[in-house]
């Protein structure tokens, strides 16, 4: 029997936009789409008219709705939809904000960020968390699962294993800048010793010295692609560069795009706690050294993305529907 889905998600570009029409797409074979899409301090939510057989999915992350991040009115919202639709689930791509500095606006609204995470919790009927350091101390209750994110740009059926000297910055403006700025020269360096391209794809960035030192070191820009575009250039792409905070990078949408076409990571220097990836084994910590070793690291990734790919989160989305 066919199922009515309403998808709740924010009107911004970006992962979580990207991730619902992804995943909508390949639920719509199953059961009818809709999307109400959310705008910041616009709460269109009670327009439509629901029936008892409607499925809301929330993608929720409290900026998305928020500009401080703590949307109680979404709260409240969701808690009148839980009396008038059949079930409500909800996925978590951001649950909430620690700050420990006054100057910041997170310092002063995490807890009311934190209470409207577990309120969201206790009434969603399912929920997903995609953050296994998060989901480990809340898997206790049954209702709740692990997801990490998936691909937003498309995933490989088969791994190419022949690949070009290419590495690839790929993401959003902010998270570009973050990159080159965690490598700083030091992938400058490296890229003209060992004769590597550098692409860079995504929206244009904003930040003069960063995009100064692309155009003196001959990066290639090649501004935002579509995904097929996107595929061509990462089916023979080496290495993926990204600064990232390692012990969530399973929600990362960039490091996804990663795994799902096999390219090896090279995550900056920090360390992680090793329970989600392994150094070494999935992705690199620094530049390599040597480009010719490391290769069995784009089949151990993506490997390890084919748990949850797209067609997995789907089926598992599906089984809850029923």
């Amino acid at each position: 029997m066919t199922k009515n889905l309403i998808f709740i998600t924010p009107d911004e570009n970006g992962g979580v936009k990207d991730h619902t029409t992804k995943l909508a797409n390949i639920l719509k074979d199953r059961n009818k789409i809709e999307i109400i899409k959310i705008k910041k301090g616009v709460n269109n939510i009670k327009k439509k008219k629901y029936v008892k057989s409607d499925i809301i999915i929330l993608q929720y992350s409290g900026y998305g709705y928020s500009n401080r991040g703590a949307p109680y009115w979404l709260l409240k919202e969701i808690i009148y939809l839980k009396k008038k639709v059949n079930k409500i689930i909800i996925i978590f791509h951001e649950l909430y904000m620690v700050s420990y500095y006054p100057w910041r606006t997170a310092f002063w609204t995490q807890f009311l960020q934190k209470f409207i995470f577990k309120k969201l919790l206790k009434v969603s009927d399912y929920s997903f968390i995609s953050t296994k350091k998060y989901f480990e101390k809340l898997s206790i209750e049954k209702k709740i699962f692990y997801l990490p994110s998936f691909s937003n740009i498309g995933e490989m059926l088969k791994l190419n294993r022949k690949r070009e000297n290419i590495i690839v910055v790929f993401g959003m403006c902010e998270t570009r800048i973050n990159t080159y700025k965690e490598f700083n020269n030091k992938l400058f360096i490296w890229a003209k010793k060992n004769e590597i391209k550098i692409i860079d794809v995504g929206p244009k960035i904003l930040n003069d010295e960063i995009k100064k030192k692309l155009m003196v070191n001959e990066v290639q820009i090649l501004g935002p692609l579509l995904e097929d575009q996107i595929y061509k250039i990462f089916k023979k792409t080496k290495y993926g560069l990204l600064s990232y905070n390692l012990d969530y990078i399973d929600k990362s949408g960039v490091f996804n795009a990663y795994a799902a076409h096999g390219i090896i990571p090279i995550l900056s220097d920090k360390k992680s706690e090793g329970f989600i990836i392994k150094e070494n084994y999935h992705y690199l910590s620094s530049l390599p050294k040597s480009i010719n070793k490391n290769n069995s690291i784009s089949k151990n990734i993506f490997n390890w993305y084919q748990k949850h790919n797209i067609l997995k989160s789907s089926n598992k989305i599906n089984s809850l529907v029923k």
